[in-house]
């Protein structure tokens, strides 16, 4: 091929690590390219021997997102423009696009928007996760908080700091492994309103779900007193604030362990990361237990509403209970929201605001995707001041989308 072909230069694009899309095949667009009229022919063989390494240029480019095929003839100023995404192929959003052309949209029913209301109060995949949290809280409070009642009398008391974190750490890691397929495992009123502001389950789950962890714990602490002998029920494994630490501390310690579990808990359920090879339900039991061994001495180191309010329910203790729904409520939010828009493979500004303004909002929109551009034409560019020398004519370029 002449060196009369070429359009432009293109600097390639930045490679990433997201989905792949198939290379589209269309070898159609290269009639649709302008030769270049100034592009001077090598006069003598002894002349291209002189030429400093080619490169080769993009002439036209097909590609392929999620939902469209695109295409475009490349030009100068293509390499500094921002990648392209779904998003950008149906909105044009504020930044310097390329304009497009669709030559195809897929044949795909569009996503179902998520319930804004009670809309899916009858669905039965909604009342089986219901039940999923009902059990799961149940189990937790019975297990974790029995964990906490120590048969062996006073004589022989030791400090049960290292079992409670094991075994509570160990709990969630086994319930959320059993049942997050059904429910997702939150089995926590802190977990179940981040997911909600985070705008991942309707209203009308998230309102079910706190109900019956709420439930579920009170009936897993009234378990647990059945089974425990009358002189060895102590305070049935409740949360209680350290008196040498103030209520404002408290709340603070227990705003950051539920803001490391969430965290956690937001981190590993992140489909849309590649380098996520572990055990999700491992994943957040470490952080369950990581923060009993901090926290358990100062407020016992709930992070989770419900474990704290079964047991208050059943021994009638409410001193300080309002702390144990401060301080994770607030930890969870922060950390859902601070994951989902600022540390998420997808965060970006316009899906903070369509987050918090859209009625309609759509996590799937922004999406990151990943497509291959093919070289429709190519040829061999002669410049000194090149900085990407490429020498094989099968290079291909793969972009941020």
């Amino acid at each position: 091929m002449s060196s009369s072909a070429v359009a432009s230069s293109f600097s390639p694009p930045t490679s990433f690590d997201s989905e792949t899309a198939a290379l589209v095949p269309d070898s159609s667009l290269s009639s649709q390219v302008s030769p270049k009229q100034d592009s001077p022919e090598p006069s003598s063989s002894s002349q291209l021997q002189q030429q400093p390494p080619k490169r080769y240029s993009f002439i036209a480019a097909a590609a392929e997102t999620k939902d469209h095929l695109i295409e475009k003839l490349l030009d100068n100023t293509d390499s500094n423009q921002q990648p392209y995404t779904r998003f950008d192929v149906e909105k044009e959003p504020q930044h310097r696009l390329p304009k497009v052309k669709v030559l195809q949209t897929k044949n795909k029913e569009p996503p179902k928007k998520m319930p804004t209301s009670f809309e899916d109060i009858t669905s039965l995949r909604l009342w089986k996760g219901i039940v999923a949290e009902f059990v799961g809280t149940l189990l937790l409070t019975l297990v974790g908080c029995g964990s906490c009642i120590n048969l062996r009398g006073a004589d022989n008391a030791t400090s049960p700091v290292v079992q409670i974190a094991l075994c509570f750490g160990l709990s969630v890691g086994t319930i959320v492994w059993s049942i997050g397929h059904i429910s997702g495992g939150h089995i926590n009123p802190a977990v179940t309103v981040a997911v909600f502001a985070a705008r991942k389950i309707s209203l009308a789950k998230a309102v079910f779900f706190i109900l019956f962890q709420l439930i579920g714990a009170v009936i897993g602490a009234g378990i647990l007193f059945g089974l425990t002998p009358e002189s060895y029920h102590g305070n049935l494994g409740m949360t209680m604030v350290n008196s040498k630490i103030n209520l404002g501390q408290a709340v603070g310690i227990e705003f950051f362990v539920t803001l490391v579990l969430v965290f956690a808990v937001f981190a590993s359920c992140d489909a849309k990361r590649k380098d996520l090879n572990g055990s999700t339900p491992l994943s957040i039991g470490l952080a369950v237990t990581m923060c009993h061994l901090w926290a358990i001495d100062f407020t016992g180191s709930s992070m989770n509403t419900a474990r704290s309010f079964g047991p208050a329910l059943v021994m009638g203790e409410w001193q300080d209970h309002w702390v144990y729904w401060l301080g994770p409520i607030l930890g969870g939010l922060v950390a859902g929201l601070l994951y989902e828009h600022l540390f998420a493979v997808n965060a970006s500004l316009l899906k903070a605001k369509a987050c918090l303004l859209s009625s309609d909002y759509d996590d799937d929109k922004y999406k990151a995707h990943k497509m291959k551009i093919r070289i429709i034409e190519e040829d061999s560019i002669n410049d000194e001041n090149d900085e990407f020398p490429l020498t094989k004519k099968d290079d291909k370029y793969t972009s941020n989308v």
